[in-house]
């Protein structure tokens, strides 16, 4: 082994590095922080869609873990159970 084994630390970090002088250029001004949804913000519509996303998953896993806990509970909350 002549070649000394890189250290994964100083890789990571070089890699982020190098990604953010690429993007840097390109990447548009950031958002006030205090912007609120439907300013003009080029980035809005995808903050918006990220979030409504999010909540249509939380309500999904509320809906499906109600349906497992009113199945293990023996309870007939379960739609379609007799």
């Amino acid at each position: 082994m002549t070649t000394p084994i890189p250290d994964p630390t100083r890789w990571l970090a070089d890699l982020i590095a190098a990604q953010q002088s690429l993007l840097r250029p390109v990447a548009p001004a950031a958002a006030p922080a205090d912007a609120q949804p439907g300013s003009s913000a080029p980035e809005m519509p995808w903050l918006k869609a990220v979030g409504d996303f999010a909540q249509w998953q939380l309500q999904t896993q509320r809906n499906i873990a109600s349906l497992w806990s009113a199945a293990m509970s023996g309870g007939t909350a379960v739609p379609g159970a007799a």
